[in-house]
């Protein structure tokens, strides 16, 4: 996919499906930039040289926990300045990249550099200027949701995703609604609404600790699946002694049988 972003210049979109992925060649007909290229970079080197432009630029949004990029390699294959942001701990050289930031890539083309954090902590999006005009943002993974690829998908999946949490919140109400004796259900339905909203504060913390620790695709179902369930968990420990006592206390109050006579 490609788009003329205006004063001649072109965004070509090199998209990795299996990954869900997105780099992109930006070009003014002379020189290129490049932004998030795969490891490949075959691909890129290919489709430069279709357009018959020269690399000059490789920029990266973020430090990819996914896969591994192709910009370093991509930067000394072509003797490209490689922009990283300041902030991230490389064994590298790089062009160390920070907000606000410019970079001139030609007479027609230069990026502004803003500060997106979120994805990750360092995360970095490039506005692509042309003849005085921004014409593209590259965003990364900033506006990602889970697998979402475009901004379509983004919003399609947040609407699924509050549709099962609305079945969610009504399907752990009624479990307690009929579990409960009439004198606990309000103190159950109390505790289960308490612990969704610890849940969903502690899940932020959670959620950006374990990105950061590229566990992202293991541990958050396993901590989703646990917190989703966490309500009831607690409601099951705080009744469970008294609800015992009650069933103790109805077993003793119970008629014994009458004894057989032996034959």
């Amino acid at each position: 996919m490609s788009t003329t972003a205006g004063s001649g210049v072109e965004v070509v979109a090199i998209d990795t499906p299996a990954l869900g992925d997105r780099s992109y060649l930006a070009h003014d007909g002379e020189v290129a930039l490049v932004v998030d290229p795969q490891r490949d970079i075959d691909r890129v080197l290919a489709l430069a040289a279709a357009r018959g432009v020269r690399i000059t630029h490789v920029l990266e949004t973020h430090l990819h926990n996914d896969y591994v990029t192709g910009g370093l390699a991509l930067a000394r294959a072509t003797g490209a300045a490689y922009h990283v942001n300041a902030a991230d701990q490389v064994a590298f050289d790089r062009v160390p990249a920070s907000d606000g930031d410019v970079i001139e890539v030609s007479p027609v083309m230069r990026v502004g550099v803003l500060a997106t954090p979120g994805h990750t902590f360092t995360h970095l999006s490039y506005v692509l200027e042309a003849g005085g005009h921004a014409h593209a943002v590259f965003t990364g993974g900033s506006l990602l949701c889970g697998f979402s690829g475009t901004g379509l998908e983004l919003v399609v999946f947040r609407l699924v995703q509050a549709v099962g949490a609305g079945f969610l919140f009504s399907n752990s109400a009624a479990i307690i609604t009929d579990a409960f004796p009439p004198n606990e259900r309000g103190r159950a339905l109390g505790v289960n609404q308490v612990s969704i909203v610890v849940g969903a504060v502690s899940g932020l913390v959670l959620g950006g600790l374990i990105t950061s620790t590229m566990l992202t695709l293991i541990v958050v179902p396993v901590v989703y699946t646990y917190l989703d369930d966490f309500g009831s968990r607690v409601v099951a420990f705080l009744t469970a002694g008294s609800r015992a006592k009650k069933e103790a206390a109805q077993k003793q109050g119970a008629p014994q049988p009458e004894p057989v006579p032996a034959d």
